[in-house]
């Protein structure tokens, strides 16, 4: 059986009442795909960047797995959702959506200009094998350089990804088979339902 680890993006990135509902879901799906859980919380490797980026400790961390699955806690998944090592090719990044990186990033890196994809992936769910662990490899040179190319901070991740992808030419495909009871926790926007509350009305609808 390929191994397989579920690293888990919770507090402070996400709010604790978000983490008490979605953690527990992504544990039972972790344990139902026979997968290792690693929790990235407050623990800080890179401290020049934001928190979010701190996902980046999977290229270490996660090390002698042939699967690696990073999900963040805004995500709620039904612990009987398929196996995504069963879905994604090895050849391949799972991810559940993606945008266009000049939207928010510079592209003027030669990786991008380079690679020629005008591509960055939503950071909530991203697997990858040990095929494509390469998308994991931290950030090299100055940490001015990369910060000031970024927009929006709390995007910061997905500029390091994207940048990953273009740098290795990696390949995507989706994470989940369509259909799938995987739920992105989002706000309301006149401000009336929290992320978190979306979830718990989304986790009683499906009964988890």
């Amino acid at each position: 059986m390929a191994k397989k680890c579920v690293h888990i993006i919770g507090a402070p990135v996400y709010s604790e009442e978000l983490c008490a509902i979605t953690i527990p879901r992504i544990q039972a799906y972790a344990e139902a795909i026979g997968a290792d859980v690693n929790v990235i919380g407050s623990t800080r490797v890179f401290p020049d960047y934001p928190v979010t980026y701190e996902r980046m400790q999977i290229y270490a961390a996660g090390r002698g797995y042939q699967w690696n699955i990073c999900i963040d806690a805004d995500i709620l998944i039904d612990p009987e959702v398929r196996d995504v090592t069963l879905t994604v090719p090895r050849d391949h990044v799972g991810i559940i959506m993606n945008y266009p990186a000049s939207a928010f990033f510079s592209v003027e890196h030669r990786y991008f200009i380079r690679g020629g994809r005008d591509f960055a992936p939503v950071q909530s769910v991203v697997v990858t094998s040990d095929w494509t662990h390469d998308l994991w490899e931290p950030l090299r040179g100055m940490a001015g350089t990369h910060l000031a190319a970024v927009q929006n901070i709390t995007q910061f991740a997905e500029y390091a990804l994207a940048l990953n992808f273009a740098k290795f030419n990696l390949k995507f495909s989706g994470a989940f088979p369509g259909g799938s009871r995987v739920f992105r926790a989002q706000a309301s926007v006149d401000g009336t339902k929290s992320a978190a509350e979306s979830v718990r009305e989304k986790a009683a609808e499906w009964g988890i």
